[in-house]
């Protein structure tokens, strides 16, 4: 009997019918599989949540998309390692790779919630009203305020997806990456459902004002939460002395750096170009 056979299979089930090649990840096919994956475990995880007899079972249905990926992302940040400490590659390319494949995931995930919602329809506000609560908040439109407001509740936010990704890791950052998908795709999905029948117009402003700082974002939450979880590793496993430990701090440093460049470019979009949009 093959021993490796009990030793792959450690994930979910989903993650075995989209199985990949682990050492070779950064390709297009591997995009649309590990895209196709997020898109069909967030219909899964949802279909399943609709028999849970609770209010706000999309809620729910966020961890279970964020167990779905753990393995997946396991595997992306063992790739990583693997690059840099041992196959001495570039650290900019390979941690740009991984920060591609986690979008990657996210877009899926994300795509996934918005066929929830068209689906489900008039369904939406049950499943989905911790978000539908939100949006009629504000979400959309009042939440974009000045410059500095912006920017430093995004920093608050940065610190604590940094904080739950290294405490939590993998599951940790899918968590982050699970929320964000599914709330900003129930909003374009919710958008669309409510001027289906009005002016077109309006919903092509809304989505193409809050697009560019959603990606920007994105990426920069992303690049966050994996420079927490390098860190989180980082000093369990080496010496503090290492001259392996001093490069990973480095490298995280530098992620931190970006992450909060992008959320510098990301709050200038909300606060100009997004307000002026929606204004």
């Amino acid at each position: 009997m093959d021993k490796n056979r009990f030793r792959k299979n450690v994930g979910s089930l989903i993650s075995d019918l989209f199985e990949i090649n682990s050492n070779d990840m950064n390709n297009f096919y591997s995009y649309f599989i590990i895209f196709m994956e997020g898109v069909f475990s967030t219909l899964i995880s949802v279909y399943i949540c609709s028999f849970i007899n609770i209010s706000n079972q999309g809620l729910f249905s966020i961890f279970l998309v964020a167990s779905t990926f753990v393995l997946r992302l396991s595997q992306i940040l063992d790739n990583n390692t693997k690059n840099i400490i041992y196959s001495k590659k570039n650290i900019f390319n390979s941690n740009k790779n991984s920060i591609t494949l986690v979008t990657v995931i996210f877009l899926g995930i994300f795509t996934g919630y918005i066929i929830v919602s068209i689906f489900i329809n008039d369904g939406v506000i049950n499943y989905f009203n911790f978000i539908i609560n939100l949006t009629r908040k504000g979400m959309i439109g009042n939440r974009f305020g000045p410059f500095v407001a912006t920017f430093s509740n995004n920093i608050s936010v940065m610190l604590l997806f940094f904080l739950l990704s290294f405490i939590y890791r993998s599951f940790g950052m899918m968590l982050i990456i699970g929320w964000n998908a599914c709330v900003w795709g129930i909003t374009f999905s919710t958008i669309f459902i409510q001027n289906k029948d009005g002016n077109n117009i309006n919903i092509f402003l809304s989505i193409i004002a809050v697009t560019p700082h959603l990606i920007i974002e994105a990426v920069s939450y992303i690049t966050t939460a994996l420079s927490a979880i390098f860190l989180s590793k980082a000093v369990i496993i080496y010496n503090f002395k290492e001259e392996t430990f001093k490069s990973i701090i480095k490298s995280v440093i530098i992620m931190l750096c970006f992450s909060s460049f992008c959320l510098f470019i990301s709050s200038l979009v909300e606060s100009y170009y997004t307000t002026y949009l929606l204004g």
